[in-house]
């Protein structure tokens, strides 16, 4: 991390003592698809938050388990980047960690596509050294 982006106020660097590991907790999961859709829906919570510079999607290492099947894929968003349609807006209050299961947390969320329909979707995320990324949307 940037010196200059600690001193923006943008930068949410997550702080832990040399030698232990970064804890990542719920409220991690829910910002990473907070920034997510605020992308997506044109409202970013900084303009220079961009996938390029502040990746939110998971890589595409075939490392992806989800479902624990043991023949682990390349994240299914990296496979297809268009999983969740043109939204327009969503529900801040609608974000909400629905499951965890080992490194993968399921965060739920209210949309509304290009079409102006409602829409209730999951998000599955993995948790890494630099924290939460989004692998795939249902």
């Amino acid at each position: 991390m940037k010196r200059s982006e600690i001193a923006s106020g943008y930068a949410c660097p997550t702080v832990y003592p040399t030698g232990t590991a970064p804890v990542f907790d719920a409220a991690d999961a829910v910002y990473t698809v907070d920034r997510y859709l605020g992308r997506l829906a044109g409202i970013p919570v900084n303009p220079s938050d961009m996938e390029e510079t502040y990746p939110l999607v998971c890589d595409g290492r075939q490392t992806w388990d989800a479902l624990g099947t043991g023949v682990p894929t390349v994240p299914p968003l990296v496979a297809d980047p268009d999983i969740l349609p043109g939204i327009t807006s969503f529900d801040p209050d609608s974000v909400f960690v629905t499951g965890q299961n080992g490194i993968y947390t399921q965060v739920n969320a209210d949309i509304i596509d290009a079409a102006g329909v409602y829409q209730n979707r999951t998000f599955v995320l993995a948790i890494g050294g630099e924290g939460y990324c989004i692998g795939d949307i249902a």
